[in-house]
């Protein structure tokens, strides 16, 4: 076997490896997203804490929808989570509240769905309470990992989503892909029930008669503005 046949040889079998090193990446990451749904409803039934499998270390937190693809957000935005689904900075503010939400995910499995989404497209994303708020796409950048401003107070509640630049890479590198969506004045909770209709309230954070509880905690998670600048978007 001369050089130039053993070199295509080892080019070959490295790119099957990483082809199937991808493919069981997008796997895993679809299929706990089937276990991570049975533990959303179980959550909006009132489970206190729903584990998605028995060694789970962590819980459902959201349900967030970007053109039509629903998503379970887990609590923790650390590795282990986010090889199964995107995962809230826990130093960040809850979903509708006062102060700056933060979630991550990898760029090649579920944010995905960040490479073409454009101002003004909207994103839903549901509590625990059953509360579904509506943040609306502002403004997208890349920045570099360690940018404190990533997770910084933005002066409004907002919504940033975090993953790997660039799209097509193969390794993680410095730069984030970093869309911002801010909080539409108005929140509607949903029956978990079969065909029940909806009910839409005004829940303007921070004003009197709000019917949104704006958590005493949301400044101190707002707080921590470098963490997320490392945000992990874990395999890519």
């Amino acid at each position: 076997m001369n050089k130039r046949t053993a070199a295509a040889l080892l080019l070959t079998a490295a790119g099957a490896l990483f082809a199937g090193h991808g493919l069981y990446i997008f796997a895993k990451a679809q299929l706990a997203q089937v276990l991570l749904r049975s533990a959303w409803r179980r959550t909006l039934e009132g489970a206190a804490y729903a584990r998605p499998w028995p060694w789970a270390d962590t819980a459902p937190v959201a349900r967030m929808t970007i053109r039509g693809r629903d998503f379970i957000v887990l609590e923790g935005a650390n590795g282990r989570n986010l090889a199964f689904a995107p995962s809230h900075l826990e130093q960040s503010a809850l979903p509708g509240e006062e102060g700056n939400c933060v979630v991550s995910a990898h760029r090649d499995t579920h944010f995905t769905v960040l490479r073409d989404l454009a101002a003004g497209e909207p994103i839903t994303i549901q509590r625990r309470d059953g509360r579904t708020f509506t943040y609306t796409v502002a403004e997208q950048r890349v920045v570099d990992k360690r940018d404190g401003w990533v997770a910084g107070d933005r002066g409004a509640p907002v919504l940033t989503l975090v993953t790997c630049w660039p799209f097509d890479g193969v390794v993680g590198g410095r730069e984030r892909y970093v869309v911002v969506a801010r909080l539409q004045r108005f929140a509607r909770k949903v029956s978990i029930s079969a065909g029940a209709s909806v009910a839409a309230s005004p829940s303007c954070p921070g004003q009197p008669g709000a019917s949104l509880s704006i958590a005493s905690s949301a400044s101190a998670r707002a707080n921590d503005q470098r963490s997320t600048s490392e945000a992990r978007c874990a395999g890519s």
